[in-house]
């Protein structure tokens, strides 16, 4: 059986972004030799990773905040490094995040600064301030450093795709944050809700499903572009590190 690469996402949506960018030429020779596992905010369940067979490379993907004050929506993030709430460095598997920088900057704004995991959305700009001052980082999420520990301990390649959504100066919307609980994205029905029981949501609500907008269109494009560099950088090389912070 063909090695795969494995896309890991948090929610259903970040999903259909992923299998939308792999089906985008299916004709191709590597065709079949990606897979996409969902599991959930936080990492919280690795056992659609853990069914997949082969794995050479695993990706961690999907929406991040941004924590560098130039990044705007839909920026994209290839850390070197990922700091977890350990305060932990990971070191990512350097060959191939150092091709997908030098491809994927002739069409996107990158950034390959530290990647931050929080246990908690970072929901202000005040605490995003506090987390970039602290850390010198630039994007935030909550799943990228538990799955490079789960990348060391089954010896598996690491690298991080992620695209801004929130930049630094936003808040996030009180419905998300607040229907945002055990490892689960709020679906359009709950979150609706919400909305409609928080009026005042509604103008920064209405500023992040821009910012969705643009933050899906360049991660589908920077996926799409990514997956021949993705089969093809040769596996076997930088495996996952950590030392203190």
């Amino acid at each position: 059986m063909d090695a795969i690469v494995a896309f890991v996402v948090a929610s259903d949506f970040e999903r259909r972004i992923v299998e939308k960018s792999i089906s985008v030429r299916p004709r191709h020779a590597w065709h079949g030799k990606f897979a996409v596992a969902q599991c959930g905010v936080g990492f919280c369940d690795s056992s659609p990773l853990e069914k997949l067979p082969s794995i050479t490379r695993v990706v961690s993907t999907g929406f991040a905040g941004g924590l560098e004050s130039s990044l705007r929506s839909g920026a994209i993030l290839v850390p070197e490094i990922v700091i977890g709430a350990d305060r932990n460095k990971r070191y990512v598997d350097g060959a191939c995040r150092d091709q997908l920088e030098d491809m994927l900057v002739k069409s996107h704004h990158i950034s390959a600064g530290p990647l931050l995991e929080t246990e908690e959305i970072l929901a202000t700009p005040a605490a995003k301030a506090a987390a970039a001052n602290e850390f010198a980082a630039s994007g935030v999420d909550m799943e990228s450093a538990r799955i490079a520990d789960y990348c060391l301990r089954h010896n598996q390649e690491f690298v991080a795709i992620r695209t801004v959504l929130d930049p630094a100066e936003t808040t996030m919307p009180r419905a998300i944050i607040e229907t945002t609980t055990n490892g689960e994205v709020p679906g359009a029905f709950t979150l609706a809700s919400r909305l409609l029981k928080n009026p005042g949501d509604w103008p920064t609500f209405a500023t992040l499903l821009w910012s969705v907008w643009i933050a899906r269109r360049a991660l589908h494009g920077a996926l799409a572009n990514s997956l021949p560099l993705l089969v093809a950088a040769s596996p076997g090389r930088d495996r996952v590190v950590t030392d203190s912070a």
